[in-house]
């Protein structure tokens, strides 16, 4: 588990102020990204889709990263870095956000992390949540704290080689999610190893 409590530091270390990170991690026009950004829904009865189509469950759009060599069979599993997009971005900033002059995005910016040693290969998703604020509606139309913590969370445990306790488990986010981290991680704090915002 040292290595868990290593990989907090760095998580938090090169996460928390994303310029840092940046100006930290050298970049190369054009680079290819060494690890895999895939794009995929998770049904929800929490929250509505963005666009349903008729007779389809609810689905949530995501994007996990998966570290260059993904091992799904790995004896040690790797940790799991939730991250949660800003007020009008969506699980596409995995790929492309216009604050970072990196590319690839948040999922560019992790991958280059892991590549100049500043992180420990990890898997990394970013839901879609519009404006909700990841939080659950009063009127109970909308479950998004939910949606995190009982739908993303299990889905990532169960489809991959993560780890399945708080010790390498950890949330990040970015303005209206950086707010969303932060409570979650001071609500669940059983859950969540670490917290960047």
């Amino acid at each position: 588990m040292k290595s868990h409590a290593t990989a907090a530091t760095l998580v938090g270390a090169a996460l928390l102020s994303a310029a840092a990170a940046v100006a930290q991690t050298p970049t190369t026009p054009g680079r290819a990204m060494k690890g895999t950004l895939i794009e995929t829904t998770v049904a929800s009865t929490n929250v509505p889709s963005p666009a349903p189509r008729h007779g389809e469950a609810n689905a949530v759009p995501i994007t996990y990263y998966l570290p260059n060599n993904y091992d799904a069979n790995r004896a040690e599993r790797y940790p799991l870095l939730i991250q949660l997009h800003g007020g009008g971005g969506s699980n596409k900033d995995m790929e492309n956000f216009r604050a970072l002059s990196v590319g690839g995005g948040m999922g560019g910016l992790l991958d280059q992390a892991i590549e100049n040693g500043l992180v420990a290969p990890m898997v990394s998703v970013m839901p879609s949540a519009g404006r909700a604020f990841y939080m659950n509606f009063r009127d109970g139309s909308q479950k998004w704290e939910d949606f995190v913590m009982k739908d993303l969370l299990p889905y990532m445990r169960k489809n991959f080689n993560v780890v399945q306790g708080r010790e390498g488990t950890f949330i990040t986010g970015i303005s209206m999610g950086g707010m969303g981290s932060l409570r979650m991680a001071v609500k669940y704090p059983e859950v969540f190893q670490a917290v960047a915002s």
